[in-house]
């Protein structure tokens, strides 16, 4: 298990992290721990990483009939870069090369799309990014003492003053129980810090931000300052409360918050020892399932998929038998004991089925 130590400084994500599970924020801090990346969040990283180096200005002295090449060369970088990382990974090798990921060529030409909006704009000039070398493009902040670090898109000066810019590369909204969008709460403060940290380093407040996503419209926040000091305050008072239980060698388990809340979207769920010792309520979790389960058998269908028996024995379903649908096994094996990531689950003749999806995980135990 790793060694927690105490944060010298926290940045926008391990916030929103210390807000749900000091532990979530703990494995998320520390370099050490490898986190499962399926094809769709390398898409997403490597289209992300596309248009910060169009806003950074990479395409910006070519011409209109150059940026398609322009394009394509930062994403065959960009792409190549992930794919790497995937082929070496015995988690992931088994999704292959990239042009096979699903939704490749969407999401290729989903940002290939928003950058050229992008570069638009620059040529219009309506960003003024080459105005002033330090309101123009990606900033990075230290605050607060050095105790908040964060870096924004791009920061540019408008007739109204400054104004922050945060691209998304997935859905930037939830759904309420009434079925009304609301921008996701992470997203809205992501802008907040970064307003009270450019406020920190220049004395110069941000008049609002702006998340703009690879589809749809951008979402404006207008930055509102007494709201935005409370959230420094609180940050700074969530850390020193962890700092105060590391300090104090805290056992891991005091540092968890197993819920549904903190674990549905923690990408450390197959390391934490406080989630597969908790009981969950398998109805929370709609369509999606986490297990720890040890592989009783195992076919190959005439399709060339395969069909495997799992003894269930923690997570977020019943211990029980159940069995697992897959058109990939990466390393599964019959008598080995796995923890199941993000299964997609289905009912079936009265019977709860379960589903390898692109984003299920696949985490082999020791023996």
């Amino acid at each position: 298990m790793m060694e927690v130590r105490p944060f010298s400084h926290i940045t926008p994500s391990i916030i929103s992290a210390l807000e749900k599970c000091f532990l979530q924020a703990a494995f998320r801090a520390d370099r050490t721990i490898k986190t499962f990346q399926p094809p769709p969040v390398r898409l997403g990283t490597a289209c992300h990483a596309l248009l910060e180096r169009v806003a950074k200005g990479e395409l910006a002295n070519q011409s209109e009939e150059e940026w398609l090449n322009g394009l394509e060369a930062i994403w065959k970088d960009e792409i190549t870069k992930q794919e790497a990382a995937l082929l070496v990974s015995e988690q992931e090798k088994h999704f292959g090369r990239a042009e096979s990921w699903p939704k490749y060529a969407i999401q290729k030409a989903r940002v290939f799309l928003k950058a050229k909006k992008l570069l638009s704009y620059q040529r219009n000039r309506s960003l003024q990014t080459q105005r002033d070398a330090h309101l123009g493009v990606e900033h990075f902040y230290t605050a607060f003492e050095g105790r908040l670090r964060g870096r924004a898109d791009v920061v540019y000066e408008s007739e109204q003053g400054v104004e922050l810019i945060d691209y998304k590369t997935g859905n930037i909204f939830d759904e309420d129980e009434d079925g009304e969008r609301k921008v996701k709460e992470r997203y809205r403060q992501q802008l907040h810090l970064y307003a009270a940290m450019h406020h920190d380093c220049t004395g110069v407040w941000p008049v609002r931000g702006h998340l703009v996503p690879l589809t749809g419209a951008p979402f404006t926040i207008e930055i509102d300052q007494v709201e935005t000091q409370q959230l420094v305050q609180s940050a700074l008072e969530r850390m020193r409360q962890f700092n105060a239980l590391v300090s104090q060698k805290a056992p891991i388990d005091a540092l968890a918050n197993p819920s549904f809340d903190a674990c549905q979207t923690c990408n450390y769920k197959a390391y934490c020892p406080a989630f597969w010792a908790c009981s969950h309520d398998s109805s929370a979790w709609g369509t999606s399932a986490h297990l720890e389960a040890i592989v009783l058998d195992l076919k190959e269908t005439r399709q060339g998929d395969y069909v495997v028996s799992l003894q269930v024995t923690a997570g977020t379903l019943p211990d029980g038998r159940f069995i697992l649908y897959a058109d990939r096994l990466g390393d599964l094996a019959v008598g080995r004991r796995v923890r199941l990531v993000n299964v997609r689950t289905q009912e079936e003749n009265a019977s709860l089925i379960l589903k390898i999806s692109d984003y299920t995980t696949i985490y082999l135990q020791p023996e």
